[in-house]
């Protein structure tokens, strides 16, 4: 169980707390475009990548300010995850406290508490440093679905040697989940590299 130092909590639009992304960072229009087509769809993952020091953060967060403080975020840090269960801490961040060790259970909760929204958020920044477990446990959110898609589309923001691990997941290989990816240049010139894999 993570510790209260992690603060482990629910972040909706609008209170993230985090500054106004300048656009003197330049050159992200795309990125921005793929990001609002992102969360206007139901695909599973979002993958940003980039050296770090392009804005990559700032960006998500800045657009996560125009969905409105009514959609449900949730919003961690991969070196803050290290020794503690993704899933659970998701779980929890959703207000979530009945944890137990019938999965069942545990899917249904989760599943009812994202239910009313038409989009739910899970955003891991620094997702480089997310190890084989972290990316189990994303494979398991991604079977909470409706029949409009994934109940909880997830966003990784880190840097480039991500997409080789997100690539390397069994669902990835297998081509079970709807993945866009954008990759920010050292300048903040975007290379597009977005791609949907097919279901």
């Amino acid at each position: 169980m993570p510790d209260k130092q992690h603060k482990f909590q629910i972040k909706t639009a609008g209170k993230t707390g985090v500054a106004d992304f300048s656009d003197a960072h330049g050159g992200n229009t795309r990125a921005r475009d793929r990001l609002r087509h992102f969360f206007s769809s139901y695909d599973d993952l979002f993958v940003l990548t980039g050296p770090a020091g392009p804005g990559k953060t700032h960006l998500v967060t800045e657009l996560f300010k125009e969905l409105g403080s009514e959609v449900p975020i949730a919003f961690f840090d991969a070196e803050q995850l290290a020794g503690h269960s993704l899933f659970q801490s998701t779980f929890n961040a959703f207000g979530l406290t009945d944890w137990t060790d019938d999965w069942e259970a545990v899917m249904n909760s989760l599943a009812n508490r994202l239910r009313p929204h038409d989009h739910a958020f899970l955003l891991i920044t620094n997702a480089h440093k997310l190890d084989r477990a972290a990316f189990e446990d994303i494979r398991r959110i991604s079977y909470l679905r409706s029949g409009r898609g994934p109940l909880l589309q997830t966003i990784l923001v880190g840097q480039e040697q991500l997409l080789e691990k997100v690539e390397s997941c069994d669902m990835a290989r297998l081509n079970q989940w709807q993945i866009e990816r954008y990759c920010m240049s050292p300048r903040s010139l975007p290379v597009d590299q977005t791609r949907t894999a097919p279901t």
